[in-house]
């Protein structure tokens, strides 16, 4: 009989151990308390604008939109990006890729600028037939022209990218375990440490960083010395120098914060803007119904010295569930997951 009560204590500690990190990991008690010191306009016109990014010399928003409510179970519709010019108030977001390639359902998103002139983004691309891809377009005047697929090994279940010259880049894999099922299920759950970063080096691809708890946003400083990954079920942005000529990446901090972080962009003076989800089991509420709302939080993080201000705060409108926060001087585009606009804030 003892061994029986021993055996039974041990069990429930582990099932309390594992209910406290899911508890803990999700956000399930934050308090959310709305702020923001500036102003923000409804921008229609796109459906799911989960990555954004700003070309700051055009002073334009390139958009990585898809319908993702519609896209369950089904091979359409079509996913777009879109630009959004950022100094004309009346403007609506433009299609850039004029259909091509036709099975195109995009996520995160890069912009490389190089000093030739030459403007190129890069692309996640999650393809009907269940291969994930990066599409790479060159821009030119208002379009995108489809110059490259890429397809290796190592993009696993890709969430975001980031480009570090016109041929190379990083990738995130959010998960681990690309297959739905237990395992699936435990790593997301049991927030396990498998997802990984992938380098594509031009010809092929290998795996730069792993042991992360869902691998998400990733960006780079402007000189391209440092990597920055967020690890949503981590909660935290971690740092890495990169050797610019193998590609390999050393950690050299970990910045905590109280959410999941997702995207990453940098502003002109190197400043980190994250948009983060406070409530996971609020955001998966809002995938399945629309009108549940999740709420939207943006961090701007100072990488120097590790300070983490939040800057934004919503309940969930009028923008519900922000992936992205993207700033050129004082304004700010925020792109989420579902909602069927953006939002072009001002801020303070």
């Amino acid at each position: 009989m003892r061994i029986v009560r021993v055996a039974v204590a041990v069990f429930l500690v582990a099932v309390l151990a594992i209910a406290y990190r899911i508890v803990t990991r999700s956000g399930m008690f934050a308090r959310i308390e709305p702020h923001f010191a500036g102003t923000c306009r409804v921008v229609p016109g796109v459906v799911g604008a989960e990555d954004v990014t700003i070309d700051p010399d055009q002073r334009v928003a390139y958009l990585s939109a898809q319908d993702r409510r519609a896209l369950r179970g089904k091979e359409g519709p079509r996913g777009e990006i879109y630009l959004l010019p950022l100094d004309d108030e009346r403007a609506a977001p433009v299609p850039l890729t004029g259909g091509h390639p036709r099975d195109f359902h995009p996520h995160g998103i890069s912009l490389w600028r190089g000093a030739d002139g030459l403007r190129r983004l890069f692309v996640i691309n999650h393809r009907s037939d269940g291969r994930h891809t990066v599409e790479v377009f060159d821009i030119a005047e208002a379009a995108l022209s489809h110059t490259r697929t890429v397809h290796y090994g190592e993009l696993v279940s890709p969430n975001d990218l980031v480009a570090v010259d016109g041929d190379r880049f990083y990738a995130t894999n959010d998960r681990g375990v690309a297959e739905p099922g237990l395992r699936q299920t435990l790593e997301l759950y049991l927030a396990l440490p498998w997802s990984t970063v992938s380098y594509f080096d031009g010809r092929q691809g290998h795996f730069a960083a792993r042991g992360f708890a869902m691998a998400n946003g990733i960006a780079r400083s402007a000189d391209g010395h440092t990597i920055y990954v967020a690890e949503c079920l981590g909660r935290a942005v971690h740092v890495y120098a990169r050797n610019p000529i193998s590609g390999e990446l050393a950690e050299r901090q970990r910045i905590s914060l109280p959410a999941c972080p997702d995207n990453i962009e940098v502003d002109e003076h190197g400043k980190l803007w994250v948009a983060t989800h406070p409530r996971l089991f609020d955001l998966v509420a809002h995938a399945e119904d629309p009108h549940k709302r999740a709420p939207s939080q943006v961090f701007r993080i100072d990488p120097q010295g590790g300070r983490v201000e939040e800057v934004y705060l919503s309940a969930g409108d009028p923008l519900s569930a922000a992936s992205t926060a993207a700033v050129l001087g004082q304004t700010m585009v925020l792109g989420s997951i579902f909602d069927p606009h953006v939002l072009v804030c001002q801020l303070p």
